[in-house]
């Protein structure tokens, strides 16, 4: 929103082109988000990620999230558990800033009765 805000404020008027974007939203989050801006506008992709390998350890699961697009995007990974509950572990799309391909996400072993990924989130499948 601020960065929406501060790009309108600078460009009313003028002839933006998508490095002024770019810039301002860089500019507003005191960071340089190239590691979003080149995948997204630059490169050829797409958003895609996938559950890879399940380590089941002696108190802990490990599980590896593919990014199979090479896009960044946030990740929900939902654990429902044979209780009725479930829990949503939460990753922002940042977690993919350095170039990996691969992220894991370490959860309680007992009582896991399904893994998956929020298909809220817009991707390939």
């Amino acid at each position: 929103y601020h960065a929406i805000k501060e790009f309108a404020r600078r460009w009313k008027g003028k002839h933006p082109i998508p490095y002024d974007m770019f810039y301002t939203f860089n500019y507003v989050a005191e960071e340089d988000l190239a590691w979003f801006w080149k995948p997204w506008f630059f490169e050829l992709g797409y958003a895609d990620i996938g559950i890879g390998e399940i380590k089941k350890l002696e108190n802990r699961t490990i599980v590896e999230i593919v990014n199979y697009g090479g896009f960044p995007i946030p990740i929900n990974l939902i654990v429902k558990y044979k209780n009725g509950t479930e829990e949503i572990f939460y990753e922002k799309m940042n977690v993919w800033k350095s170039g990996e391909k691969t992220l894991l996400i370490e959860i309680p072993k007992d009582g896991i009765q399904e893994i998956m990924l929020d298909t809220n989130i817009p991707e390939v499948n």
